[in-house]
């Protein structure tokens, strides 16, 4: 088992080392405001599924979407990562998300490093500093 902090607070998160992490993004109503029982299941949820959770993430404030797609009924409320043996593992972790019972729904998504973020591990773990770019252009 690994150890990994999570964002949330300073105890250790246990997981295997071949879990990978998903991205849960939450979509609710636009302009549906929860009940205080409706808030109130969150950290119960959050408490069930505590031993998945690699980042607490946040809530989503305003919301603009770019682009000409056509009009949506719910917008981007929020997202947590957490750690799953497979996209199927995820997805039985998000089933039990409480805006699923608020006519809202979950997005489920594997990260996958980047190659700016595998190349500059890379380049940490070699003791290589990566180049600096300049915004000048010449003629």
């Amino acid at each position: 088992m690994g150890v990994v902090r999570s964002s949330h607070d300073d105890k250790p998160n246990l997981h295997k080392e071949d879990e990978k992490k998903y991205v849960l993004t939450f979509r609710g109503q636009v302009g549906r405001r929860l009940t205080a029982e409706e808030e109130g299941r969150r950290p119960m949820w959050f408490e069930q599924i505590k031993d998945s959770i690699a980042d607490f993430g946040n809530r989503v404030g305003q919301v603009r979407a770019a682009g000409g797609g056509p009009a949506r009924s719910d917008e981007l409320s929020g997202y947590i990562v957490i750690n799953a043996d497979s996209l199927d593992g995820a997805a039985a972790v998000a089933g039990g998300c409480p805006i699923l019972q608020q006519g809202g729904s979950v997005e489920i998504g594997n990260l996958t490093p980047g190659r700016s973020q595998s190349h500059n591990a890379r380049s940490a773990a070699s003791g290589a500093r990566a180049p600096s770019r300049s915004n000048t252009t010449t003629s």
